[in-house]
């Protein structure tokens, strides 16, 4: 089996793990979490472990082993700071809460549910913040505050009713479904009925039987026809919905995946340009030490910069879809203004690029989204590219397209790592070659731009030499103006 179907049975698995252990096969819930703990143990993706362990004590828990469970789920929790994994806290510290209220801790117990309720608020995971209060009720009733407790149960019961309505408005969607469907049927086979009635009742007419015989079977034709023609509908309808609801579970898992991968590579340079600022207001550092550290913080910054840029655009694409306003726009002039933002970049990697996109290269695209493509594909081919390397831009006209190409002789990449390049199931956080810090949610953006304006964009890469990334965009139509 490929890797990347080995890592896609490993997320599957452990995902079915929970719901064998809600219904009571914990059997064959410790199965399915062992079997993804081992891959991802094998590729060592400490978030990945980290709630594999917490997985491994929720199933302890739900059969009131409390000292395993606390076992695992402080295995999960060491993961989560060393990673600093702030999302894998959500479920965590619930989790730890009633494994010392099982075994009587009323101090940890409300600690860890406090810190379960603190961060899920944080992240605005309603399930997680209406166990907390949930817990949170218990532990105050253990204390003998029973007016704090009636605080945190109705704080529960606010949540878990709201909850019970989401519920029932999709409840209640499928079922208004099935209601049509079922009275679409019933009157089908009332017409049926009808049908067959009159079919008796002229049988009877001796004169008129073969003319009253061919009036029925077009009649049932027709119902038979009327009712197939429904049925398909509901059946379309039906696999639309299915499939709605697997595209909006797989977008939900990219983003917190993208989240997670943000909050971790923001947190750390944050903190770091702060203590620099700190260091420096306070005079507590050297000039020595200010110049060695800022260039570095600095290079930091410029990096989170980049990142917030596209997860800006990306959101706006989410939230509003691709707007596109296609006009003639000059490839070598956006290439050119592009290249003067990001040539200072480059010259510190003393990195020379070349624009040999002719002038007065006319295509007819949206020109903040040539832009946007552009910086991306340029930033990362200087990101990837050694200390004194290459770039190279060039444009080959087909047909009534330009390819553009963005040519380094960078680290390369391996086949499986271009299989993955723009999909944003497999976003991870990369570094450059001098450390530059990226999602890969870039390349995406560019490649749903490009074909947003009627391209496409692929890449060549041979790992160690260098990579070429390719797309197209339409020439520039031709307007004519009315005498």
């Amino acid at each position: 089996m490929e890797l990347g179907n080995k890592e896609i049975l490993a997320y599957t698995l452990l995902n079915m793990a929970s719901e064998y252990a809600d219904l009571g096969n914990y059997k064959e819930a410790e199965r399915m979490v062992d079997e993804s703990l081992d891959y991802f143990l094998k590729q060592n993706t400490k978030d990945w472990i980290s709630h594999a362990y917490e997985q491994k004590g929720s199933i302890a828990l739900k059969q009131n082993n409390y000292e395993e469970a606390l076992l695992w789920y402080k295995k999960s929790e060491q993961l989560c700071d060393e990673i600093d994994f702030s999302y894998g806290y959500t479920l965590l510290y619930n989790g730890i809460a009633e494994c010392y209220l099982g075994l009587k801790n009323i101090s940890e117990a409300e600690n860890y549910a406090l810190k379960g309720l603190a961060i899920s608020t944080e992240f605005s995971i309603a399930e997680s913040v209406k166990d907390a209060n949930l817990i949170l009720s218990k532990v105050a009733h253990q204390k003998g505050d029973d007016a704090l407790a009636y605080s945190y149960q109705q704080k529960y019961m606010e949540l878990y009713e709201k909850g019970q309505v989401e519920k029932f408005r999709k409840g209640l969607g499928v079922l208004r479904s099935k209601m049509q469907f079922e009275n679409q049927k019933k009157a089908l086979i009332e017409e049926q009925h009808k049908a067959i009635a009159k079919q008796k009742n002229y049988a009877y007419l001796a004169g008129a039987a073969l003319l009253v015989v061919t009036l029925i079977l077009i009649l049932i034709y027709r119902t038979n026809k009327l009712q197939k023609k429904y049925t398909e509908n509901l059946q379309e309808k039906q696999n639309a919905l299915i499939m709605r609801e697997a595209q909006l579970k797989e977008s939900n898992k990219t983003k917190d995946k993208l989240f997670s991968i943000i909050a971790h590579d923001l947190k750390g340079p944050i903190n770091s340009f702060h203590g620099l600022m700190k260091m420096s207001s306070d005079e507590s550092i050297s000039q020595e030490d200010y110049d060695e550290l800022f260039p570095e913080a600095l290079k930091n910054i410029q990096g989170i910069s980049e990142m917030l840029n596209n997860l800006l655009v990306w959101a706006r694409t989410q939230m509003k879809g691709i707007t596109l306003k296609q006009e003639n726009v000059d490839v070598h002039l956006i290439a050119t203004s592009t290249l003067l933002l990001l040539i200072p970049i480059a010259n510190k990697k003393e990195i020379s690029i070349q624009n040999n996109i002719p002038k007065n290269t006319i295509s007819f695209s949206d020109k903040n989204h040539l832009d946007i493509i552009l910086r991306n594909l340029i930033s990362n081919a200087i990101k990837f590219t050694h200390q004194k390397g290459e770039i190279i831009l060039t444009m080959i006209e087909k047909n009534n397209e330009l390819q553009i190409e963005i040519t380094d002789n960078g680290v390369g990449m391996a086949l499986e790592t271009q299989s993955k390049l723009f999909d944003k199931k497999h976003a991870t956080s990369t570094y450059g070659t001098h450390n530059e810090k990226g999602t890969g949610l870039g390349l995406s953006i560019c490649k749903d731009m490009v074909e947003s304006n009627g391209g496409v964009l692929w890449v060549s890469s041979i790992q160690n030499k260098g990579t070429t990334i390719y797309f197209t965009v339409p020439t520039a139509t031709v307007t004519t103006v009315a005498v």
